[in-house]
């Protein structure tokens, strides 16, 4: 799984076993918000139908400690910082809140 030169020598192999179930360990609980861009305009986890009319999407995982821990922008038009910074806020906000509600 190297390309054409064959395995990576800096590299290992893993292979797990379907035997014993491992569990997988965050120390956080990740709360991703998707932001629409519309123009000048955002529109806070947009709907299929509303993501097919967007000029583009910024998506930002944040925990409920406010660290980012992801910020995926697949499309569309560059961001100001301003923009982007205001995104950032909104998703840490988000991420904060939710995590105070009950569970579903």
């Amino acid at each position: 799984a190297g390309g054409p030169a064959g395995p990576r020598r800096d590299t290992e192999i893993v292979q797990l076993g379907t035997d014993r179930p491992n569990k997988l360990s965050l120390d956080h609980d990740p709360r991703p918000t998707t932001f629409g861009i519309f123009g000048s305009k955002f529109l806070v986890d947009p709907t299929h139908e509303e993501l097919e009319v967007l000029d583009g999407t910024v998506s930002i995982v944040a925990s409920p400690k406010g660290a980012v821990l992801a910020v995926f922008k697949p499309d569309g038009p560059p961001l100001l910082r301003e923009e982007l910074s205001s995104c950032l806020d909104m998703a840490i906000s988000r991420a904060r809140s939710k995590s105070s509600a009950p569970p579903p």
